[in-house]
C-alpha cells in the first residue's frame, strides 16, 4: 500500500465512537464535529460517506481490519511530544507546530493534536490523560514506527499497489483531506471558553450506550432581594417598580437562559412576609409574599434561604417566606432544610448554610452527608453565605470551608455575600465560585459596583457516573442603568465584562474567560427538557466554535439562522 499505511486515518477513533457505534449515534456525533469544526471537512463528509452508508461501512470496515500500521488510542498518544512542544503550550504555539509539521508526522496523528489540542474543553480532558501516563516526560522525541512512516504528499501512493476496494477507498478519502489540510490549519472564529473540570477516564473505549449518555445545565445566580429596606414601597423601590411592571420585568433579560437550563438556582436574600418589627441592624429587608412571582416568572427552581437576612422578620417572616415558596412549588434549602431534584433520571441534592467560621461550615457540610447517606444522590451541591463584603478575593475561611466540602464529597460549592464577584476555583474534583455577586438585588437603590456574574454547570453523565463538569462564566450587570438599579439584570457590554474578568481573574486558579449570550445558542444541541417555549429567535449557530459535549446523543435541533451580537440585541 506504499505510504497509504503511515498517512491511513481511524474515522472511528478520529470522531471518539465505537466501532460498533449504530448509524444514529455516528450521525449525531459527525453532526457535533461539523458545528464545532473540531475536525476539517472533508473528514467529515468521508465520515458521512462511509460510516452513514451500510455497503461502504462495511468495506471500510474491512479496510481498517487489513491496515499494516497500528494507531495507538488516544490515551497512549504524547501528542506534545509528536509537535516537540511542552504541554504548557499556548494555543498559538499549538497552531504554529500544527502547521510546520502537517507533512511530517501521520495524517491520524495530525487530525488527533489538531482536535484535542486546540479545543479547551478537549484539551483538558486529554492533558488529564497526559499527566497520568507521560508525566513530565514531554521532552520525549518522536517514536521511530512514526518518523519511519512520515509521507509527504498523498500523490506519492504507488497506485499499482492500490487495487483492492478498501485500498482505493482510503486513497480516495485522504487525498481529499491531504487536499483540505492548508484550508483548514487557522480556525476562522476565537475559541469559546468551555471550561473542563474532571479528568475523563481513558477515552476511545467502548462507550455505553447512546441511552446512558446525559447532560444537565444548572445556572446559578447570586443575592436576590425582592423586596427593600423596611419594606419600603416608594418610588425608585423594588416594590414601586414591580407594582408598575409585573413579574416577569425583573428577569426578561435572562430569560433564554434561565428558561432553558435544567436547574436554575438563586440566594433568596431576605423574608417574603406582611410580619412587621424587623430587627434592629442597619438593613432590614422585607417584601410581599406575592413577590414570589417574580421567581416564577424568572423560572428559577430553587432557592437557598440561609443568609443573614432571612430572618430579618424573625422566625415568623422566615415561615412565611417558606409559605410562599411552597404555595409556588419552588423548592427552598438551607439551615435544616434539604432537597433532591430529579432531573432527566439523576437526583441532584442541594443543601445550603451560613458560614461565618470554618467550624460553622464544617459542621453544616457533615449535617447535610448525614441527612443525605443512602438516599442515591448521583450530585450534591453546597451553597454557602459567607466572606467579607465588598471583597474581591474570598478570604481563608471560605477557602477552608470550601476545599473541605469537596474532600468530603460535595461536588460543587456556590458562595454569596460579598455583594460583589469573586474567584473560580477547581479544586480536585470539585468545583467552587466563591461569590456569585447581586442579581435582582431590592437591598441598593444603586449599587456602586453593578458587576455580577451568573454561573453554569454542564454536567455529563454516563449512567450512573459523573464524566464531567464544566463551568461557564456569564458577565451581567444588576441594572440596566449606570447611574441607580432598576432591578434588572443585563447581558454585561464589552468594558464590563472586561472588569469582571480582571477581577476574577486575579482570584481564580482557571482561565476565567466570559461566555456571551452568543454561546448560549448551542444549547439547542444539548437535548435539554425545556422548561419553557424556546423564544422564536434562537437558532442553530452552526458556525460557532463552542462544542457541546461529544457525548451528548440528542439529535433535537433548532432551525438554521445568522446569529451575530446585533442579532441578540
Amino acid at each position: 500500500m506504499g505510504t497509504v499505511d503511515a498517512q491511513a486515518v481511524n474515522l472511528y477513533a478520529l470522531l471518539g465512537v465505537p466501532e460498533n457505534a449504530d448509524g444514529a449515534r455516528l450521525r449525531h456525533v459527525i453532526g457535533l464535529h461539523h458545528t464545532a469544526k473540531l475536525l476539517p471537512e472533508a473528514i467529515l463528509a468521508k465520515a458521512e460517506r462511509y460510516l452513514l452508508s451500510d455497503t461502504l461501512r462495511l468495506q471500510y470496515n474491512l479496510y481498517l481490519k487489513n491496515l499494516t500500521a497500528q494507531h495507538a488510542a488516544l490515551s497512549h498518544l504524547n501528542l506534545y511530544a509528536h509537535l516537540n512542544l511542552p504541554h504548557t503550550a499556548t494555543a498559538a504555539q499549538i497552531q504554529a507546530a500544527l502547521n510546520a509539521h502537517v507533512h511530517r508526522i501521520p495524517l491520524q496523528t495530525w487530525l488527533l493534536a489538531r482536535k484535542w489540542l486546540l479545543h479547551p474543553r478537549l484539551r483538558e480532558r486529554y492533558d488529564g490523560m497526559w499527566a497520568q501516563r507521560f508525566g513530565g516526560q514531554w521532552e520525549a522525541v518522536l517514536a521511530d514506527a512514526d518518523v519511519a512512516g512520515v509521507a509527504t504528499d498523498i500523490a506519492t501512493v504507488e497506485t499499482d499497489k492500490a487495487s483492492t476496494p478498501w485500498a482505493l477507498l482510503a486513497a480516495a478519502a485522504l487525498s481529499t483531506a491531504i487536499g483540505v489540510i492548508t484550508l483548514e490549519r487557522v480556525y476562522q472564529r476565537p475559541i469559546q471558553l468551555y471550561r473542563q473540570q474532571t479528568a475523563l477516564p481513558p477515552l476511545l473505549l467502548a462507550a455505553p450506550a447512546a441511552s446512558a449518555w446525559s447532560q444537565i445545565t444548572i445556572t446559578a445566580v447570586g443575592d436576590t432581594t425582592l423586596g427593600s429596606h423596611l419594606g419600603d414601597v416608594s418610588a425608585g423601590t423594588l416594590p414601586a417598580v414591580w407594582r408598575e411592571q409585573g413579574d416577569a420585568y425583573f428577569m426578561q433579560e435572562m430569560a433564554d437562559v434561565l428558561a432553558h437550563d435544567d436547574l436554575s438556582i438563586a440566594n433568596l436574600e431576605g423574608p417574603l412576609t406582611q410580619a412587621n418589627g424587623g430587627m434592629d441592624k442597619p438593613f432590614v429587608f422585607k417584601g410581599a409574599p406575592a413577590l414570589v412571582g417574580v421567581l416564577r416568572a424568572g423560572s428559577i427552581e430553587a432557592v437557598n434561604v440561609a443568609n443573614n437576612h432571612s430572618h430579618d422578620y424573625g422566625a415568623q417572616g422566615h415561615a412565611d417566606t417558606l409559605q410562599a415558596l411552597q404555595a409556588a412549588q419552588i423548592p427552598a434549602f438551607g439551615y435544616q432544610q434539604y432537597q433532591i431534584i430529579d432531573i432527566k433520571g439523576k437526583r441532584i441534592a442541594l443543601a445550603g448554610a451560613k458560614a461565618w467560621s470554618v467550624a460553622q461550615g464544617k459542621e453544616a457540610v457533615e449535617q447535610a452527608l448525614a441527612h443525605f447517606k443512602g438516599q442515591d444522590v448521583d450530585y450534591l451541591i453546597m451553597s454557602f453565605h459567607w466572606g467579607q463584603e465588598r471583597q474581591y478575593r474570598q478570604n481563608t475561611t471560605q477557602r477552608a470551608i470550601a476545599h473541605y466540602a469537596i474532600d468530603r464529597g460535595i461536588n460543587a460549592v456556590l458562595g454569596h455575600h460579598p455583594h460583589v464577584v469573586q474567584g473560580l476555583e477547581r479544586y480536585k474534583q470539585g468545583v467552587i465560585v466563591y461569590s456569585l455577586a447581586n442579581f435582582v438585588f431590592g437591598g441598593n437603590g444603586n449599587p456602586s459596583d453593578k458587576d455580577s456574574v451568573a454561573v453554569q454547570l454542564r454536567l455529563d453523565f454516563a449512567g450512573k457516573q459523573l464524566l464531567a463538569q464544566d463551568v461557564l462564566a456569564l458577565p451581567l450587570s444588576v441594572s440596566g442603568r449606570s447611574n441607580g438599579n432598576d432591578y434588572r439584570p443585563v447581558w454585561a457590554n464589552a468594558a464590563t465584562q472586561a472588569r469582571i474578568h480582571a477581577k476574577m481573574q486575579a482570584a481564580s486558579n482557571v482561565d476565567v474567560r466570559m461566555g456571551w449570550r452568543e454561546d448560549l445558542t448551542s444549547q439547542a444541541l444539548l437535548a435539554h427538557t425545556f422548561k419553557a417555549p424556546a423564544p422564536s429567535r434562537w437558532c442553530d449557530d452552526s458556525g460557532s466554535v463552542w462544542a457541546p459535549s461529544v457525548v451528548d446523543t440528542s439529535l433535537q435541533r433548532f432551525p438554521s439562522c445568522v446569529a451575530t451580537r446585533q442579532h441578540w440585541g
